[in-house]
């Protein structure tokens, strides 16, 4: 591959002894601008792209260049040795072909020679520089400059470093303070995602038990996000990042997510139970919104048919828009769910491959009825060590069936992963729901250890009863608080 050289010119500086940190380094591209490891700009003008790198490139299929390095001084000093070894170190960079003498940017030493390394794909090389005094700060011509020209390989996990250190040539003692760095090219990723709940303060999504088209077919009004009855709208925010600041190449070419040859297609998908509703809309107030056709369990909206490209000039898709926005049909009842939202990005050649983001978790649906919190619950595993199992009864004064969801909270089991709301049974008109530590586990279908459990009944508490034991192994039972009960969603 032809090596692009990206840093010309030359930069007066000299190679100093004295006090440590004695030298710096400093970067020139073609007289535009240079930099040193301070930051502190020595010149003006810009070197390579602001920000750096994007590090989702195919750093594999090569992105290289020359560097052109140079020792800058930074105090008065006289050198005291004709001869010094030099070794230049590479992290997250290797030599894209080998380095020699020739590689030697110098109008002030006398000679050269490579003394180990410097092949291709090598990390280090050590050169061997003689009449070294010719760079003394006194002694040094106009224009004297130390340097090198480095064909590099950038690996892409990280920022670019190079290092330069020089001792005396038996090895053994350092010049000018040992060693100086600089971190040539940044690295960092280009894309992200992140979801937040704008109703999360509010609690959730709450489907409405009086509504005049039958129970839970449309949604409490006002309650959580905004809307209510037929029209509901959740201002959860999904919100696709793009640094433009970052680059495609080491010329500078920036990332544009309007670009359809750097963002190729986009797209977002959101899971739960939507049975019930006519439509999902994406992107809610940001025309072409995505309208998807409901009776499914995913809706997906699709960027490059569904949106265009959306790109804000912060470079964030739709500039996270209210999401999802659930249309119910009116007539069917609207499931009790946990809602999932998914990203897939398509990226253009010159990445190393798509994105994925998430699973993050939106705001959830809920029934209206009353939840009861059900302390120092033992799963199955627990409650036989311990030799009492607890048991829980759930009754029902109403005419109409209610069901009961569970989620264990504060778990002790570490390996314990978060079933979110499971269905566990339903409470019979006029009748009870009975679990002890072995089926209340298999219900849920996860091993907490010992959690408080919340119960969601869907059903008012002036209609219903929970009551928590402890059964012992001779049968001796004990009746123990539900800490915080009848907690009504109604409103």
């Amino acid at each position: 591959m032809a090596l692009k050289s990206l840093l010309t010119g030359a930069a007066c500086a000299a190679l100093l002894t004295g006090a440590a940190s004695a030298y710096d380094l400093v970067f020139t591209d073609t007289g535009l601008g240079s930099f040193s490891a301070s930051g502190d700009e020595v010149t003006t003008g810009t070197f390579l792209a602001p920000g750096g790198l994007a590090a989702e490139l195919d750093f594999s299929g090569g992105v290289d260049g020359t560097f052109h390095v140079f020792v800058e001084q930074t105090t008065d000093g006289i050198f005291t040795t004709d001869d010094v070894l030099v070794t230049v170190t590479l992290t997250n960079g290797v030599f894209e072909s080998a380095v020699g003498p020739l590689n030697l940017e110098s109008t002030c030493s006398s000679g050269a020679s490579l003394s180990s390394d410097g092949g291709i794909g090598d990390t280090t090389a050590t050169f061997l520089i003689s009449g070294i005094d010719g760079c003394d700060g006194a002694a040094a011509a106009p224009g004297a400059a130390l340097g090198f020209a480095l064909p590099i390989d950038i690996a892409g996990n990280d920022t670019l470093n190079i290092e330069i250190e020089i001792v005396t040539d038996s090895g053994l003692t350092p010049v000018d303070g040992g060693s100086a760095d600089l971190d040539a090219v940044n690295i960092d990723n280009a894309f992200d995602m992140f979801v937040t709940l704008e109703s999360a303060a509010a609690g959730p999504i709450i489907a409405d038990l009086d509504i005049v088209s039958g129970p839970y077919t449309g949604f409490e009004l006002a309650y959580g996000c905004n809307g209510g009855g037929t029209d509901y709208t959740c201002t959860d925010r999904a919100d696709f990042t793009c640094d433009t600041s970052l680059s495609i190449d080491l010329a500078g070419t920036l990332i544009d997510c309007t670009d359809p040859t750097q963002l190729v297609n986009a797209t977002w998908t959101a899971t739960g139970d939507m049975t019930a509703f006519d439509e999902v809309v994406f992107n809610q107030g940001f025309p072409p919104e995505c309208p998807i056709a409901m009776d499914e369990q995913s809706a997906t909206c699709d960027l490059d048919t569904d949106y265009g490209f959306l790109m804000t000039p912060a470079g964030i898709v739709g500039g996270g828009q209210e999401f999802p926005v659930f249309l119910p049909d009116g007539t069917s009842a609207i499931e009790a769910s946990n809602y999932v939202f998914t990203g897939a990005v398509e990226l253009g050649a010159m990445f190393s491959g798509d994105l994925s983001f998430g699973p993050f978790d939106l705001t959830p649906i809920v029934r209206e009825g009353t939840i009861v919190d059900v302390a120092w619950v033992a799963d199955r595993d627990t409650a036989i060590a311990n030799g009492t199992t607890n048991m829980i009864r759930i009754s029902n004064l109403n005419g109409a069936e209610a069901r009961v969801f569970a989620q264990p909270q504060n778990a002790t089991n570490p390996a314990y992963v978060d079933p979110g709301l499971v269905l566990i049974g339903a409470v019979p008109a006029n009748g009870e729901l009975m679990y002890d530590s072995d089926t209340l586990t298999t219900a849920i279908g996860a091993e907490w250890g010992r959690a408080d459990i919340t119960f969601t009944i869907e059903g008012r508490e002036e209609n219903l009863t929970l009551r928590h034991m402890t059964r012992d192994g001779r049968g001796a039972d004990a009746e123990l608080g539900v800490g915080d009960v009848a907690d009504d969603l109604d409103g």
